[in-house]
């Protein structure tokens, strides 16, 4: 059977490297297989996956009643381009740090709205082909909730985005025409249609104000599940459920741990431009060759004045 990185936690947990990092004052290896589904499941568990496929031995162990809530960017789904995407968020944020001498608000007043307008125009593609069935078959069985670092201005946005890759959270009766604005945990969190809008804020916080909403707590929900592609929001909604009574199994999930290694801001900066200017985003394989014929008529125009000296 294949192994995945799953461990049992009795303590605190590392999660910058759940595999080589882990501090727990018991740390075993845990193997999912028939033979220890009969077994009592621990309060806390965290796992780091590299497909969605991993998922279906996790979730074997999930009781009925349980809830599942996903993170959205790089965890279900990422746009079809650069710009837009959690690694050109980041990628941004650090370059604007530079040009804001550390400023946060100039940062924030600077990139959320550029972040937003490109939300409201790209399209989107599932992380993985099978993506959307797993979620299916999850939802099926479970109560199920979104929770992204996104804000509220982007809710139609990412309900549009979902759909297009065929996946809905308001498919109950409960998240149907859902609109809970959180102005007390932060001006741009909401409960939008069963999508938790943390609006940069603590994850963990709002899933306890969504489930409070909903009615939820240790006698009806024995069980939580949360994915995530970054390991301090696993963190941060596991203490939450250990706040609540609830138990807890985390999953840090690193499909595209590669892919976001690699950020090259002049891709983002021509989408953007011929977005601005053409009303499309070009792909990024387009939008380098833009780059290279800029540079060979760069060298081609250098030559020339060359020449004429």
């Amino acid at each position: 059977m294949k192994r995945l990185n799953p461990y049992v936690a009795q303590a605190s947990i590392d999660l910058v490297n759940p595999v080589k990092r882990l501090d727990f004052h018991h740390q075993q290896p845990l193997i999912l297989s028939r033979a220890t589904r009969q077994k009592q499941l621990p309060e806390s568990r965290v796992f780091e996956i590299g497909s969605i496929h991993d998922l279906k031995e996790i979730t074997d162990f999930l009781p009925p009643g349980s809830l599942v809530a996903s993170d959205l960017d790089n965890m279900l789904m990422e746009p079809v381009q650069l710009i837009g995407s959690d690694q050109w968020f980041e990628a941004m944020m650090t370059h604007l740090m530079g040009v804001h001498a550390g400023d946060k608000a100039k940062v924030y007043a600077e990139l959320i709205p550029l972040y937003n307008n490109v939300h409201k125009h790209t399209e989107v593609k599932a992380v993985e082909p099978h993506t959307p069935l797993f979620m299916h078959r999850l939802q099926a069985k479970h109560k199920a909730c979104a929770l992204t670092t996104r804000g509220k201005e982007l809710a139609d946005a990412t309900e549009r985005q979902l759909h297009s890759i065929d996946i809905k959270f308001n498919h109950s009766g409960a998240h149907k025409d859902q609109a809970i604005d959180l102005p007390h945990i932060g001006h741009a969190s909401k409960i939008h249609n069963g999508i938790i809008f943390a609006g940069g804020r603590d994850k963990g916080v709002c899933l306890k104000e969504y489930m409070k909403e909903m009615g939820y707590d240790a006698t009806n929900t024995p069980h939580i599940l949360f994915l995530d592609d970054k390991p301090h929001h696993v963190e941060n909604v596991r203490k939450a459920a250990a706040e609540l009574g609830i138990k807890f199994t985390g999953v840090r999930y690193g499909h595209l741990d590669e892919k976001i290694k690699d950020v090259d801001l002049e891709v983002a900066k021509i989408q953007h431009a011929h977005h601005v200017k053409f009303g499309k985003f070009p792909s990024d394989d387009e939008a380098k060759e833009i780059i290279r014929e800029r540079s060979v008529q760069g060298k081609k125009k250098n030559l020339k004045m060359k020449v004429k000296n």
